[in-house]
């Protein structure tokens, strides 16, 4: 651990680098604890032998020069309470930048307030600053009830304004903006269940088949991920070649796509998005690693619904209770009918037992996701089989 930390810290401004390392980390079975405003020093740090704790200063956007006064002020008066206390003491030392970093990194997520709320609330942090300091030159008391006189009005000065916090995805998408990868959470964690039960992960890819080296195809799967790089070039015959990395963790597995569908895909794809690909895992003759071809990649809420083989469509009592819901609900359905497309199977659900509702002729359709909502409102449960 103390051998990883002083590596990183030597990389500290080359995020590239310190992403590559914090992967060894981890295969390493190295533990990284996430940037924290009152625990982090502005290097990388052991706490344990098995972990270490992120260094301020490799936050993009903060850098090592621009918090020496933050710490100087957490070492000399103790930890930041919340985000007024933190402005007030610091104000002088750091810019708004530096601070939205902090936030968007996780250092600040001790503070007393989500993500979302202490972006909301930092104007009125740093106006809060800006009084406490015009009154403290002044010679006057502090805006933190330093007074009996201190007003209600004046105490809320340093009261968050709530606010709609963020989705796991955009806080993610910020969090890596600043640190280069994904601490908190991972943006495909929230569809993981649902992917594993018609999809490969990387992680769970299998191997290619030895005698499928070098040979065109290989075995058709479905692989699902999050994009993690997009490159393209030029063949030799004047043809567009795109090669996509699908990530999933810390794993990759590059995709390559030629012909028509790398035409097709141009601004239909892009860094972040979550797809699944529909391609040839093979063996490459050249570097013996495996080599998967799409044929076609969809988004991902849109694939799960396309690889479904029948769709449960669960009619709730305590929820559908008239003859004119359960018309709505067909009528919904109607729209989206097709000949070729996935069959509905009704159930009806009470809460003693469910019963099937056969039909001669199943209904089948062609579902989309604004129609899985809408069914979803209409109180139905959805069961995708696969």
């Amino acid at each position: 651990a103390h051998l990883m930390a002083a590596v990183l810290t030597a990389d500290l401004d080359n995020t590239e680098k310190v992403v590559h390392m914090l992967k060894e980390c981890r295969q390493m079975g190295l533990t990284l604890l996430p940037p924290d405003i009152n625990q982090s020093a502005a290097t990388f740090t052991v706490v344990s032998p098995k972990s270490l704790r992120y260094g301020l200063g490799a936050i993009k956007g903060a850098g090592e020069a621009a918090l020496t006064g933050v710490l100087e002020a957490r070492d000399r008066d103790g930890q930041f309470v919340d985000l007024f206390d933190f402005c007030c003491r610091t104000h002088k030392q750091i810019n708004r930048r530096v601070i939205e970093a902090l936030i968007d990194s996780g250092a600040m997520d001790g503070l007393k307030a989500d993500r979302a709320t202490l972006h909301a609330n930092l104007t009125k942090a740093l106006e809060v600053a800006q009084q406490v300091a015009q009154q403290a030159a002044s010679g006057q008391n502090d805006l933190f009830g330093g007074s009996d006189n201190t007003t209600d009005s004046t105490q809320s000065m340093n009261t968050y304004t709530p606010t709609e916090p963020w989705t796991l995805t955009e806080q993610l998408i910020r969090e890596k903006a600043v640190l280069g990868f994904f601490v908190s959470g991972h943006p495909f964690d929230a569809v993981r269940e649902q992917a594993n039960a018609f999809a490969y992960t990387v992680n769970r890819l299998p191997a290619p088949k030895p005698n499928e080296a070098g040979k065109r195809g290989g075995q058709m799967l479905l692989l699902a991920g999050r994009i993690d790089s997009i490159r393209s070039k030029i063949g030799k015959k004047g043809d567009k070649l795109i090669f996509i990395g699908i990530e999933d963790q810390d794993q990759v597995q590059e995709v390559s796509v030629f012909g028509e569908l790398s035409n097709q895909l141009a601004g239909q794809i892009h860094v972040d998005q979550l797809v699944v690909v529909e391609g040839e895992l093979s063996l490459d003759g050249y570097s013996g690693q495996p080599r998967l071809r799409a044929t076609r990649i969809l988004p991902f809420e849109q694939a799960k619904l396309t690889f479904a083989k029948t769709i449960d469509l669960v009619l709730m009592r305590e929820q559908l209770t008239t003859t004119a819901e359960i018309d709505q609900l067909v009528q919904q359905l109607r729209r989206i009918q097709k000949d070729d497309g996935i069959p509905i199977r009704w159930l009806w659900q009470t809460p003693e037992w469910q019963l099937p509702l056969t039909s001669q002729q199943p209904l089948r359709i062609a579902p989309t996701t604004e129609w899985l909502e809408q069914v979803q409102a209409l109180g139905a449960r959805v069961t995708l089989v696969y």
